[in-house]
């Protein structure tokens, strides 16, 4: 583990260790959910420009 301590930071130490714990399922479910999720990026990004600033940022 001195090792993993190491090369991660604290914060990113706990991350890592819930990911090294998951089941197999919980990594299927993550999986889905960013499947699930790419077009939520896209929709937000069309309603952040769908206005006055957004049309700015375009020009």
């Amino acid at each position: 583990m001195p090792f993993c301590i190491h090369h991660f930071r604290k914060r990113s130490y706990e991350r890592m260790l819930a990911i090294i714990n998951a089941s197999e399922q919980d990594y299927n479910d993550l999986s889905n959910a960013i499947g699930n999720s790419k077009d939520a990026a896209q929709d937000m990004a069309d309603t952040m420009l769908d206005n006055l600033a957004g049309s700015m940022t375009l020009i």
